[in-house]
């Protein structure tokens, strides 16, 4: 009972979790570019080609987000959403991107393929194509919200505030988690169902 209340929480973090590809800059020239996954008062964790690496803060010069890149990224055949105006498709992969979906997306095919077998990952990583995946999810989003609407969430996501939520959500989806475990299992061992 535990495992599957762990494991589901476990899931319920990893789709909220919001990281968002920047390049730092270091203060001896180097350059990084990833995703940063975590960033306190002391250091900061970079994904860089799957591998989260910790880097100090006081070796950083600045971080600046690759919002921009990270849209141009996004290829999508507009022939197959001819029936969305394609400035609200380019609206809608904005606010995929912003949003931190796409780096949701690309972790979760990353962690797929990682876990099957060593044999069928090559199979795997072609089966799996972010690209055609945001093609298939920007309808949803066509379906639920006006361009109007894209732009507030647009504004939002980009003022400080949406920022700050952007960044605090991961922290306080992980620290829910640990409240709900917490709260789970003193209510399993109240009532002796431990195991």
């Amino acid at each position: 009972m535990r495992k599957i209340i762990v494991l589901a929480l476990g899931l319920l973090v990893s789709c909220v979790s919001v990281s968002m590809a920047s390049t730092i800059y270091f203060k001896d020239g180097r350059t990084v570019d990833g995703d940063i996954i975590q960033k306190n008062a002391y250091y900061t964790i970079v994904n860089v080609n799957g591998t989260p690496n910790k880097y100090y803060n006081d070796q950083i010069e600045s971080i600046v987000d690759s919002i921009e890149k990270e849209v141009d990224s996004v290829l999508v055949d507009y022939t197959n959403l001819d029936y969305i105006d394609s400035d609200k498709v380019d609206l809608i992969i904005r606010l995929i991107v912003i949003s931190g979906i796409k780096n949701n997306l690309k972790h979760s095919i990353a962690n797929v393929i990682k876990k099957a077998p060593l044999e069928r990952r090559e199979e795997m990583k072609e089966l799996f194509d972010l690209n055609e995946i945001i093609e298939h999810v920007i309808p949803v989003y066509d379906n639920h919200y006006t361009v109007e609407e894209i732009q507030e969430l647009l504004k939002f996501y980009e003022s400080p505030i949406g920022k700050k939520f952007l960044e605090t959500n991961p922290k306080i989806a992980v620290e829910s988690a640990d409240a709900s475990i917490a709260y789970f299992q003193e209510q399993l061992s109240n009532k002796n169902i431990d195991k």
